[in-house]
């Protein structure tokens, strides 16, 4: 008699301990979800802050994805890479915050305060650093993503197109209209490595 899974297994422990984790945490493990914190907060924090520019700002998503992580977890299958769901949260949260902060935009203090001037080699190199920055930063939203995760975060085109909701092709588009702008911004003289 043959018989039909109607959902794929997860993946076995050995291959992915966050799938692991995950089961764990779905069976009422709740110090899993302190693994996951512990292996996953700091590239978070990260990538939060590169999509951002603040800190404050991208340790408090980091937490609010976490929660999110700890309430969906029943509805987690393990069927694409942890990670994509991850950085998936992480977007949509992103997505809330920029809602938030354009209904109620705030005053950012490094416009306020005045920095000390460094020497020369240090302003020519936070120069040319601020204009790759500004740069990046100026991207469509769509662009400026694909550009974070592949990039700065090295997930493949499939991981980013899992996290985008896209095609792999969509995804190369993508990165190559963001090349396109950055030559067009930057000059053909900058050579931005990596990319």
């Amino acid at each position: 008699m043959l018989k039909f899974r109607i959902h794929p297994p997860m993946k076995s422990s050995e291959s992915d301990p966050d799938d692991d984790a995950m089961r764990r945490l779905q069976n009422g493990e709740d110090r899993a979800l302190n693994e996951l914190m512990e292996r996953w907060q700091k590239p978070l924090r990260a990538h939060l802050y590169r999509e951002c520019g603040r800190w404050v700002v991208a340790n408090e998503i980091a937490q609010e994805v976490f929660v999110r992580i700890w309430q969906g977890r029943a509805g987690y299958r393990g069927q694409g890479k942890f990670r994509s769901w991850l950085f998936r949260i992480a977007r949509n949260q992103m997505h809330n915050m920029r809602r938030k902060q354009s209904r109620h935009p705030e005053v950012a203090w490094d416009s306020v305060v005045e920095p000390t001037m460094p020497d020369s080699t240090w302003a020519e190199r936070e120069g040319k650093f601020n204009q790759v920055r500004d740069a990046v930063s100026s991207l469509p939203e769509d662009l400026l993503e694909a550009v974070i995760l592949a990039e700065y975060e090295r997930l493949s085109l499939k991981e980013v197109g899992e996290v985008c909701g896209c095609s792999t092709r969509a995804v190369e588009g993508r990165l190559y209209r963001a090349r396109e702008i950055l030559k067009k911004i930057l000059g053909k003289n900058l050579v931005v490595h990596g990319f």
